[in-house]
């Protein structure tokens, strides 16, 4: 019974590790003439990390939708911050 239950602490663990990230956001500028929103999913592996967001832009004159995508990599980590760099290319419509 032991060796099942430290067998299923690392199934576990090893399932939580691989988690993907989303992300809710709100911005409004300093002025407070236009509010935006996004939604933003992410994922890590082998220290690449890929995201995918979405962001929506409220201006008088209409709407702005920006589409966007990312590729990062972690060069290096000590005590838990990481240096690294990242690549993105974005769409406004």
């Amino acid at each position: 019974m032991k060796k099942f239950l430290i067998a299923a602490a690392l199934a576990l663990s090893a399932t939580m590790a691989n988690a993907w990230d989303f992300t809710v956001n709100g911005n409004r500028d300093i002025d407070g003439k236009v509010n935006g929103a996004g939604l933003s999913l992410g994922k890590t592996v082998d220290g690449i990390g890929f995201a995918v967001s979405v962001d929506r832009f409220d201006y008088k004159a209409g709407n702005l939708d920006v589409y966007s995508g990312s590729v990062s990599y972690e060069f290096v980590k000590v005590l838990g911050v990481g240096l690294g760099a990242q690549f993105g290319i974005s769409f406004n419509d």
